[in-house]
């Protein structure tokens, strides 16, 4: 868990110091992985909020939520020389933002998600990547 704060306070007209604005900023991840003969298999997450105020608006209060999770293979059939592999990922986030008439936001969820996947072929010219 990580906490981030940021203030800005400046002499206003009068000579006294008032807060401009305030940045707090909350931060939480995960990331577990799972090693499993030439197999991998992970999750990772990450939460963030942020709740701002202060005279000067930068950025509504927002919270984020992304994961992800993912699984690699690699294989050595044979001699050793060639290498097999395999990967496949899915993420998620979600967004939600506070309204904030000041900056002309208005309340707002939004999702996404992808997936990805790879795969690919490793020849070593040398059996068991000696060099000599």
């Amino acid at each position: 868990m990580q906490r981030h704060s940021l203030i800005e306070i400046a002499d206003d007209t009068t000579g006294t110091e008032s807060e401009q604005f305030n940045l707090m900023l909350q931060t939480g991840s995960l990331d577990v992985l799972l090693h499993h003969g030439g197999t991998t298999f992970g999750i990772t997450t990450i939460g963030q909020h942020n709740d701002a105020s202060g005279r000067e608006p930068i950025v509504p209060d927002a919270s984020v939520l992304s994961g992800a999770a993912f699984a690699f293979e690699q294989w050595s059939p044979g001699s050793g020389r060639w290498t097999l592999l395999a990967g496949v990922r899915a993420d998620a986030r979600r967004l939600s933002a506070d309204r904030d008439d000041s900056l002309g936001v208005v309340a707002q969820d939004r999702n996404s998600q992808a997936w990805s996947g790879n795969a690919g072929i490793v020849f070593t010219p040398t059996p068991g990547g000696d060099s000599r």
